[in-house]
């Protein structure tokens, strides 16, 4: 900044003329005697996340500081990264000793301001760095760098303003990261009113909708399923109609519905309920880089069934593991975890595939069940509590298939499933749109600090009122839509 570009007052100096630097090192690791010591002694990750240096991970011996090229930097000071976290200064609460990649800075200006002014520097110092594989800032272009200096009211007026403003940015991001956690809560409920009855339990009054219903679908079920395995299982019957169950073994689900097993709300097709392939049947030599994709634990975690470091078997291998294919619409769920039971839909737009080995897939009888409804029944905490239950005390936590089709599920009738899939998808897409206003103003509250302190040191800060300038800046914006969203979930 040229002087004549300077607001009144001001002087356009060089750091070289401003502040000293002390530098720092490393004590001998070949010597124990000099680590481990009563000197706290800083380096990059001491730093590279804090603006204030309250501890550090490691500390060395009053002999290993007289033994090395590392200094004290006393409480009060200011220490930068010249490697490595190029730029990044803290203040530093405690004495201790620094490391080679870090300098002390000494000035006759008040620490804050000098914080401040280095900060607000910290893309430029970047991109003056230079070096391979390790980036670091030479000390003579450290120096050499401008400093327009303001006078000392107005070095303090301007502490104090950036103080205030920022002291409102930390209260807007206190708000904003209690967000996440109430969305995650509030979806959480969703399921539970929704697997519960509760959330359709006055539309089951006005609709007519009993207990009888879910009965005579049991009864179908039943009927069907018995003829299909009438050869092979001869207490089929019996077996499921103690699945659809009215004693709901201290499992709240409504009084108007029965609970039935996972193994018969599966299609009646063959491989309709299995689990992914032991490993001597599918090998690392069986991947292909195109074919029919294979379905890691992965995939059903984050929800993505492209990308991921996609993997494919070819034609022949997918027709001999036929009992482990999937199909678009099918649940898939983590059979291993802390806890297992992650259960995502396979996309209506996905090709056939091949679930791997810590993977359930239930095929959905469509005609009494629907694939939606079933998801969030057994994302709901109601079912991974039960899942939790069965895998404790095993030392890597797993859900067995046989194990699996042993948990209770509710079943009302297909059509309040639909229903209930209608009310769910409503709320949580007004959860969607809360969060995603939530992720547009976290991006715009993150990069006001270096917008405030560009301001400050053109000299444009000064003159403006800190609610003024927190309200240009966001704060309506988070009552209008953050707050909003946040009175919603309570």
């Amino acid at each position: 900044m040229r002087d004549e570009k300077l607001p009144k007052g001001w002087k356009n100096c060089v750091v070289g003329d401003l502040f000293s630097f002390v530098g720092g090192g490393t004590p001998s690791k070949s010597n124990l005697n000099y680590w481990n010591g009563a000197v706290p002694w800083a380096s990059i990750k001491d730093i590279s996340r804090v603006d204030v240096i309250k501890s550090t991970i490691d500390s060395i011996s009053e002999e290993g500081l007289a033994n090395s090229a590392s200094n004290l930097a006393s409480k009060g000071d200011l220490i930068i990264g010249t490697r490595m976290s190029v730029g990044k200064v803290v203040i530093t609460e405690i004495e201790t000793a620094i490391n080679q990649d870090l300098k002390i800075l000494r000035s006759e200006l008040p620490n804050k301001f000098s914080f401040y002014w280095f900060s607000h520097l910290r893309k430029e110092l970047e991109e003056l760095s230079s070096g391979t594989t390790v980036k670091g800032i030479r000390l003579e272009n450290l120096r050499s760098l401008s400093f327009p200096l303001p006078p000392f009211p107005e070095q303090q007026r301007i502490v104090a303003k950036l103080d205030a403003i920022f002291g409102h940015l930390d209260v807007l991001r206190e708000k904003l990261d209690r967000i996440p956690v109430l969305l995650k809560n509030f979806r959480q409920q969703v399921l539970t009113q929704a697997v519960t009855g509760k959330l359709t339990k006055e539309w089951r009054e006005t609709n007519y909708v009993t207990l009888d219903f879910s009965i005579i679908e049991g009864k179908e079920i039943i009927s069907v399923k018995k003829n299909l395995y009438n050869n092979q299982t001869a207490n089929f019957l019996e077996k499921l109609e103690e699945s659809l169950s009215l004693d709901l073994n201290g499992v709240f689900f409504s009084n108007d519905w029965c609970t039935i097993k996972p193994e018969f709300i599966s299609s009646p097709e063959k491989y309709s309920i299995g689990i992914g392939p032991f490993g001597s049947n599918l090998k690392v030599s069986d991947y292909k880089t195109e074919g029919y994709p294979l379905i890691f634990v992965r995939n059903v975690i984050a929800n993505k069934f492209d990308g991921l470091d996609p993997k494919f078997v070819d034609e022949e291998k997918f027709n001999e593991l036929l009992p482990h294919t999937i199909k678009p619409g099918d649940l898939l769920i983590t059979k291993m975890g802390t806890p297992p039971g992650d259960c995502k839909l396979y996309p209506e737009n996905a090709k056939d595939g091949i679930i791997t080995s810590d993977i359930l897939k239930v095929r959905i009888w469509k005609k009494y069940f629907i694939p939606k409804f079933y998801e969030y029944v057994i994302s709901s905490k109601i079912v991974r509590t039960q899942i939790e239950e069965i895998t404790k005390g095993v030392a890597h936590q797993k859900i067995s298939l046989k194990r699996f089709k042993d948990i209770d599920l509710p079943f009302p009738t297909r059509i309040e499933q639909e229903e209930i899939v209608k009310r769910v998808d409503s709320l949580f897409e007004l959860a969607d749109r809360i969060e995603s206003q939530y992720q547009s103003l976290k991006a715009k509250i993150d990069q006001l600090p270096q917008a405030v302190l560009n301001k400050a040191f053109r000299g444009e800060l000064v003159g403006q009122e800190v609610k003024e300038y927190v309200r240009e800046a966001g704060e309506e914006m988070l009552a209008a839509e953050g707050v909003e969203g946040y009175n919603k979930l309570n």
